[in-house]
C-alpha cells in the first residue's frame, strides 16, 4: 500500500523561492527597510515585487509553468500561493528578530530590571 510521501519541488519553484529570499534581503537593506516596514501590507507588497521581477525576467510565465494536471490551476497562481506562504515565514521571522533585538537594547540600556513588569502574567484571582 502506497501512503504518499514527500513531494519534491520543481526547479522553477526552487528558483522562485531563492529569488524571493534574495529580494526580501534586499528590501531589508538600510536604504529600503524603513519604507518597507512602513507599508500597511508588507505581504502584498512583497508578492507584487516578486511578480514584477518574474515578469521582467520571464521566470514564471505560462510557457514555463503550464496548468497543473491535478488541480487545473495555472502555474503562476501556484507560485504566488507558495510565495504567499513563504512571505509569512519571512515576515514572521523578521518581526521576531527585530523585537528580540529591541528587547536586548532595552536590557543593555537599563540593566537587569529594564523590562521588569513588561512580561508579567496577570494575577489570577478567585471569586
Amino acid at each position: 500500500m502506497y501512503r504518499g510521501g514527500l513531494k519534491y519541488p520543481s526547479a522553477t519553484l526552487l528558483l522562485v523561492v531563492q529569488l524571493a529570499y534574495q529580494l526580501f534581503n534586499l528590501t531589508l537593506q538600510s536604504q529600503f527597510e524603513s519604507r518597507f516596514v512602513s507599508q500597511p501590507s508588507q505581504k502584498s507588497l512583497f508578492i507584487t515585487l516578486n511578480k514584477m521581477y518574474w515578469a521582467e525576467n520571464e521566470i514564471a510565465t505560462d510557457a514555463s509553468n503550464p496548468v497543473c494536471p491535478r488541480c487545473g490551476r495555472a502555474g503562476e497562481s501556484l507560485l504566488v500561493a507558495a510565495i504567499a506562504t513563504f512571505s509569512n515565514v519571512l515576515l514572521n521571522n523578521y518581526s521576531k528578530s527585530r523585537t528580540d533585538s529591541e528587547h536586548q537594547k532595552k536590557r543593555k540600556a537599563g540593566g537587569r530590571d529594564a523590562l521588569a513588569g513588561t512580561r508579567k502574567a496577570k494575577k489570577v484571582t478567585s471569586k
